[in-house]
């Protein structure tokens, strides 16, 4: 959904659009695996939300780039 809003708010290309969404995708299963790691005891919501990010925008630099 996010990617197909940015082809009309970023006037992006199709391409670009589905990059985002895919990118978007890969931090949220991110985000579920260390939520794990979370559960055991391991870190903070907080420590997870800014890896996931990081982890996102990374893989979208590389992927885009």
């Amino acid at each position: 959904m996010i990617g197909f809003l940015a082809i009309f708010i970023f006037n992006l290309n199709p391409t670009q659009a589905l990059l985002t969404g895919i990118c978007g995708f890969f931090g949220s299963i991110i985000d579920s695996l260390f939520g794990i790691f979370e559960e055991k005891g391991f870190g903070t919501k907080s420590i997870t939300n800014f890896i996931c990010s990081g982890a996102g925008a990374i893989f979208g630099y590389v992927v885009i780039k």
